[in-house]
């Protein structure tokens, strides 16, 4: 599973507006709040969205309007 410095350092590359400190409270949150539970291959939950965040990152992309 990645952990949350490859998380941060892969989201610094693409949002210059990164507050690492909340993302990296955010990864930890998400990971106690589902830490009983298991996806039916028995990898933790977590696994999954945290992946889908490192590899597309347009997802959940903060709105930034043009100027």
């Amino acid at each position: 599973m990645l952990n949350p410095d490859d998380l941060i350092n892969k989201v610094k590359s693409y949002n210059k507006f990164l507050n690492p400190e909340t993302l990296g409270k955010a990864y930890n949150f998400a990971l106690k709040a589902h830490e009983n539970q298991k996806r039916q291959s028995g990898d933790p939950y977590a696994i999954h969205p945290i992946a889908v965040k490192k590899d597309n990152p347009e997802i959940l992309m903060p709105f930034i309007p043009s100027l």
